[in-house]
């Protein structure tokens, strides 16, 4: 049986080496590798943690490491910075668990010859105090608030420097989960009590056939979603179709459309109508007809179409 921070340092070398979509990745690791749903949610946890935290975890490391990141072997990179921020943001894990998994992990990978690097760097993050920038430079809010440069940049020309350290505080928070409800199979009410049944909890919004739901591990083990009763989407993408007000027999165009959360929710209102949903890549495509699939959605057409280019064929 594979290991959480295993899995999680190899999801996340895989997409900072090969710039893979984050979800997808977690999400094909997670079948590939046999663990307890446990160990899944401190993948989950470690794996995101580390991305959203990127910026500030490369501080500490560069604080502690002459030689470039872009030189240290990919998957102790990996190893490295799960561990700082296990170390760093993950109060339930003790320090000496999170040295002594990193450096067991290098140990049995290829890149064995730096266990005693990845040791000697972690104990010394652990004995050695750095403060983070404090200042209203862009560096400094990029490094304390785990934000790209260019990202700050814009946000203080268009806001001023309070707003974008508010902003960017909020946004190191943990996102709530919003679920629409598949109006198709279920109702808002029923899906409450049945997700209860499965010792979930879900609470209503004030936003119709939405739910915030407080899900531990993967969404994807939880029964209700494997039987297609709902699907995942922020609210910010269900208004967005809610603006569109979609009448029944409807036809809708979807021309950037993976992984299709939006295609799903106008098929709720144009039940009758037809919805054709577009992306560049054929994987992405087959990303939304698995949904659909799920969902139980008849509705809705593919094509792997590119939304720069004219294409006739869509039709009215």
């Amino acid at each position: 049986m594979s290991n959480a921070r295993y899995v999680a340092a190899l999801a996340l070398n895989k997409v900072t080496q090969e710039a893979a979509y984050s979800n997808l990745v977690l999400n094909n690791m997670l079948e590939e590798h046999s663990i307890s749903a446990e160990d899944k949610a401190l993948c989950t946890a470690i794996f995101y943690g580390t991305l959203d935290r990127m910026v500030t975890v490369d501080f500490y490391l560069k604080k502690l490491i002459k030689t470039p990141l872009k030189k240290i072997k990919p998957f102790t990179l990996a190893v490295l910075r799960t561990a700082v921020f296990q170390i760093k943001y993950l109060n339930k894990i003790p320090n000496s668990a999170a040295v002594d998994e990193a450096v067991k992990l290098v140990k049995k990978s290829k890149e064995n010859f730096n266990a005693s690097f990845v040791n000697a760097v972690l104990r010394n993050l652990i004995r050695t105090e750095i403060p983070l920038p404090n200042g209203n430079s862009i560096y400094d809010i990029s490094v304390a608030y785990s934000c790209p440069e260019w990202i700050v940049s814009a946000l203080i020309k268009d806001y001023g420097v309070a707003f974008t350290k508010e902003f960017l505080s909020n946004a190191l928070l943990p996102p709530p989960i919003f679920i629409r409800v598949n109006t198709r199979k279920t109702g808002t009410q029923e899906l409450i009590e049945t997700l209860k049944k499965q010792n979930i909890n879900a609470s209503k919004t004030e936003f119709e056939n939405t739910l915030i739901l407080e899900a531990p591990g993967s969404v994807e083990d939880i029964k209700a979603y494997k039987d297609g009763l709902f699907f995942v989407q922020d609210m910010s993408c269900q208004r967005a179709v809610e603006m569109l007000d979609i009448k029944e027999n409807s036809r809708v165009l979807d021309i950037c459309a993976a992984p299709g959360g939006k295609s799903f929710s106008a098929a709720m209102y144009a039940s009758i109508g037809e919805i054709v949903s577009c992306d560049l890549y054929p994987q992405r495509v087959n990303l939304i007809n698995s949904g659909a699939k799920r969902l139980f959605i008849e509705n809705i057409k593919t094509a792997v179409a590119d939304a720069t280019v004219h294409n006739k064929d869509l039709g009215r």
